[in-house]
């Protein structure tokens, strides 16, 4: 009977549960007065957000429109993160990938996940209550993973007969990639279904395009040159928004379910809010933040890489083989013989806004690398690479028409003289240093080498040879400003583009506020989007100077809590939020034009 009404309780009240729940809300009211300090008011909307009162459920009041905060957890101990996941599941299960929908309809699902979702407060549970409601918990995990696993045996036996049949130790690696793809697709799919006409994912489209054009402001008054400004605002214009895993390449189960996290793919020139963040908070300072990056050293190196000459032979050379398994051995002899010449191409690069850059560096670099200490790390990098390729034994797979299985059979390999096939995607956006890079020179060199003893390890040698040659010409693009852990650790770079995103985003970020003639709706909107940045009690929370302290002794290129609010707190946003700077830091300013 206590299960019944818990399951009618839920078909009255789950589709509405945002609704309902934000009415019991503990509501944080803006103060507007202009006298406060900057880091006292992120300081005391923290503090209220995770008070026990509230324990990060919490809505930030605005003439506006009030914002919901959900931090915390339910009223019956879910992760507000995981309800809203569940809920999607409940509400699009009609629009789920049909074969994989028909697995979990079969094995009764969505009741017992319904049921799951009912349960009481785990304070009002007897023990025995308490396991039989994990039990149930385990149970629907479990049968959603069989529900895919289900689907991707079901696809992969579609392109391969009979794959069902082999057992798991015996299968081929060739046939684990085509696996790993169906798999990356179907989470897409699932993510789509679950996402695409959510009302939050919808505001973070309408912020996106907002902030698209605050951007666009803010690099018009940049003090710099036409040329740099008219780039920087093409890399802003060119950048898309797509939903949380809904596109192989960056398939991502916990960015489309519960992760509160968002990423910009430098290669593919994305962005994604995953749905553990679009369904806690406001994201306008995440979405500030990431598209930042679409402007720093980073990108804009990678562009430099990506116009070049080498890069388009390496095009029309991988695509050349992939495509039909041959190799044009006069592309590939004219390729290696002009390969200096290109690499020269490098040597022009110059990094955009160098002191701004700078001075955003976590430390200092005083260690300028040589031409020698570049190459005996790109000789180091190099070997690491191929070291792991070796080890999957990528290059005699490459060269081999049949592959043996473990129980003697042999198997016709679908990625013969096919470097390309043993990448899971390929846009065609990967630098030129690249192991796809590696394996297509050794394809080539071996194709076009005279055949003998030594025919392999010399196609090896040689397209290692290459490989360092052309990852010390990238090392030398990045520079100071390398991400690259060799680099850093050995005091030749400290990379700039966390911070570099942090401070230009905070900038986009005031621009955008500036449309709300309202101060509570400025800081309010502010304040709802970097609740992710608000510490639960521990020990940073408590001794938040000590933890900055500590902090400098790590490696992370994220700046962390009290720190990274003083790196957003720049002086345009503290015009726009009308708060006094109420720390000490020193700030780097984006060079600005007076005009």
């Amino acid at each position: 009977m206590i299960r019944l009404f818990l399951l009618v309780l839920l078909l009255f009240t789950g589709c509405t549960d945002s609704k309902s729940k934000s009415k019991r809300l503990a509501s944080f009211a803006v103060k507007e007065d202009s006298r406060t300090g900057c880091f006292e008011l992120t300081d005391s909307y923290c503090k209220f957000l995770y008070d026990p009162s509230s324990q990060g459920n919490i809505e930030v009041v605005r003439p506006k429109g009030n914002i919901a905060v959900l931090q915390g957890e339910t009223e019956n101990d879910f992760s507000q993160a995981y309800f809203h996941y569940s809920q999607a599941k409940l509400r699009r299960k009609n629009e789920l990938p049909r074969y994989f929908a028909g697995v979990l309809d079969e094995l009764g699902y969505f009741p017992k996940l319904t049921e799951l979702l009912a349960r009481p407060a785990r304070k009002f549970l007897t023990i025995t209550r308490r396991v039989q409601y994990d039990r149930l918990s385990m149970e629907v995990d479990r049968i959603w993973t069989t529900a895919i696993n289900e689907t991707v045996l079901s696809r992969l036996a579609a392109k391969f007969p009979l794959v069902h049949q082999i057992r798991a130790r015996e299968m081929p690696p060739e046939y684990d990639i085509e696996a790993q793809k169906i798999r990356r697709k179907l989470y897409g799919e699932i993510a789509s279904a679950l996402w695409r006409e959510d009302r939050n994912w919808m505001k973070v489209v309408e912020t996106f395009r907002s902030l698209q054009t605050a951007y666009l402001a803010v690099i018009a008054r940049i003090d710099a040159s036409p040329e740099l400004k008219d780039r920087f605002e093409r890399q802003i214009k060119s950048v898309k928004l797509v939903l949380p895993g809904s596109i192989p390449e960056i398939s991502d189960t916990e960015c489309s379910s519960t992760k509160a996290n968002a990423y910009y793919y430098r290669y593919l020139n994305i962005i994604t809010v995953c749905a553990g963040d679009f369904n806690s908070e406001d994201i306008l300072q995440s979405l500030a933040h990431e598209l930042g990056h679409a402007i720093d050293v980073d990108r804009t190196g990678y562009l430099f890489k990506m116009e070049s000459d080498l890069v388009r032979e390496q095009r029309k050379l991988r695509q050349q083989i992939c495509s039909t398994a041959k190799v044009d051995c006069a592309m590939w002899d004219a390729f290696k013989k002009d390969l200096n010449e290109r690499l020269e191409y490098f040597e022009d690069y110059r990094p955009d806004l160098p002191r701004f850059n700078q001075c955003l560096q976590r430390r200092p670099v005083n260690i300028r690398a040589s031409d020698s200490d570049i190459r005996r790390v790109a000789v180091n990098l190099t070997r690491a690479s191929y070291s792991s390729l070796a080890g999957a034994d990528f290059f005699l797979r490459i060269i081999k028409q049949k592959l043996p299985l473990r129980s003697g059979k042999l198997v016709k390999n679908p990625y013969y003289m096919n470097p390309c096939g043993y990448y899971l995607w390929t846009r065609e956006e990967e630098p030129p240093e690249d192991e796809i890079n590696s394996l297509t020179y050794f394809t080539a060199e071996y194709k076009c080498s005279a055949e003998g003893p030594d025919q392999f390890k010399n196609a090896i040698d040689q397209s290692k040879e290459i490989s360092e040659r052309v990852r010390a010409a990238m090392l030398s693009v990045d520079g100071i400003f390398s991400d690259n852990e060799l680099m850093v650790k050995e005091g030749y770079a400290s990379p700039s583009s966390e911070r570099y995103a942090d401070v230009l985003g905070s900038y986009a970020m005031a621009e955008f506020l500036r449309k709300f003639p309202a101060l509570a709706d400025r800081r309010g909107k502010l304040l709802a989007s970097v609740s992710w940045l608000c510490s639960e009690p521990s020990l940073q929370s408590h001794y938040p100077l000590e933890s900055q302290v500590e902090s400098d002794y790590g490696d992370d290129a994220h700046a962390e809590g009290f720190l990274r609010f003083q790196e957003i707190l720049s002086a345009p946003l503290r015009n726009e939020l009308q708060c006094q700077k109420d720390f000490e830091f020193d700030e780097c300013e984006l060079p600005m034009s007076r005009h």
